[in-house]
């Protein structure tokens, strides 16, 4: 057939058998490649994939982090704030609280009263600075809580000269033009031991309303009587 014998033909055959062998030998090393291959791409992609995951997880971790830290200093923020209004509205009380006339209820007289009442009897005299309604004002207040005690107002006794001017009130001893800030209580140093205790007294009770008081004692010219508390009202502070 086709110019073969059969032993050609068997020849031909036996030659073919051999180019399938090495071709399956080929297809099966080429296979083996090729799965090689794919394991080898599929452990890089699983490799990329956990360092993509852990890459991610390190970037939500540090998200959370600064998200943890941003809402410390909201926090923070939010505190200062608060505490910068209290000061802020403490601060505007105390100034409204400066701008206010000096003033004592009627609750505030009746305690100053029985602090004060064990000392009835004791001279006082007054004076205010000049030209202040609110220093006059607050005076009426004192006197007051004083004539209420039990204590003699007496007549404010200017000594001579140009400036011993004293306001007279209907009904009321003369008071003497004097002072300078808050409200001052003088005594004389021949009555230090008879009158200490009752200005004391009547300067603690003031302070324990929120009323500035101090207490002198002094031999002042300009005030001339001896023998009682001389209460002067100078000017508020601002």
């Amino acid at each position: 057939m086709w110019g073969l014998e059969l032993h050609g033909w068997e020849q031909l055959m036996l030659v073919s058998l051999g180019f399938a062998a090495l071709a399956a030998v080929f297809v099966t090393i080429t296979t083996g490649a090729v799965v090689r291959l794919q394991k080898i791409e599929a452990a890089q992609a699983t490799a990329e994939l956990d360092r993509y995951k852990a890459e991610a997880a390190a970037e939500v971790g540090k998200a959370h982090e600064r998200i943890a830290e941003l809402s410390t200093q909201a926090e923070s923020l939010k505190l200062g704030t608060a505490e910068a209004n209290a000061r802020a509205l403490e601060a505007q009380l105390a100034l409204e609280k400066l701008k206010q006339p000096r003033s004592l209820s009627e609750k505030q007289i009746s305690v100053i009263v029985e602090k004060l009442m064990r000392f009835a009897g004791t001279k006082f005299d007054a004076a205010v600075i000049p030209g202040d309604p609110e220093a006059i004002i607050f005076l009426s207040h004192i006197t007051a809580a004083l004539e209420k005690a039990g204590w003699k107002w007496i007549e404010w006794a200017a000594p001579d000269g140009q400036l011993s001017m004293t306001y007279s009130f209907l009904g009321k001893p003369s008071i003497g033009q004097l002072g300078f800030f808050g409200v001052t209580l003088q005594i004389n140093p021949t009555y230090d031991r008879a009158l200490s205790a009752p200005a004391d007294a009547l300067g603690l009770a003031l302070i324990a309303e929120g009323i500035e008081a101090t207490l002198d004692v002094i031999d002042n010219p300009s005030v001339p009587k001896r023998e009682t508390v001389h209460v002067i009202v100078g000017k508020k502070r601002q």
